[in-house]
């Protein structure tokens, strides 16, 4: 019996089962979270308005211009990523084409947070639903 607490201890060990455990009940919590959100709970969506910070206009039209920089820095680097990833899957380079891919993943999701950080400050609040943010992107009327 005690060789198979001690198994059974093991196997969880192996499995990192308590981090796994505790991830899982992130996620759970976070896409609840988001769902509710997107299904009307305006209660992020009215956070705040970035006249309440106390900005001056010169540090908010200071702060688009960063998040512009920056921005373009990393959709250059994508498309650069982008490039390589395509001549290693030609040459036939999978392992490092995946790790391209991984590479892509972390460019573009930069790029999707200052695109979205200089929509927030377009529009002059905090707190937008990445929905409004594509509506507004594709030109579609909400």
């Amino acid at each position: 019996m005690k060789m198979f607490k001690k198994l059974g201890r093991t196997a969880r060990r192996a499995v990192f089962y308590d981090t796994l455990k505790g991830d899982t009940q992130y996620l759970w919590k976070f896409g609840k979270e988001f769902v509710q959100t997107e299904l009307g709970d305006d209660s992020v969506g009215k956070s705040g308005r970035i006249s309440d910070l106390g900005l001056s206009t010169a540090q908010l039209e200071s702060a688009k211009r960063g998040c512009k920089k920056v921005l373009t820095i990393f959709l250059v680097l994508a498309a650069l990523v982008l490039l390589y990833l395509l001549y290693n899957i030609f040459a036939g380079n999978w392992r490092t084409a995946i790790v391209s891919v991984a590479l892509l993943v972390v460019c573009l999701a930069q790029s999707f947070k200052y695109h979205f950080w200089l929509y927030q400050m377009k529009v002059g609040r905090l707190g937008c639903h990445w929905r409004e943010w594509l509506d507004d992107l594709i030109k579609r009327p909400s």
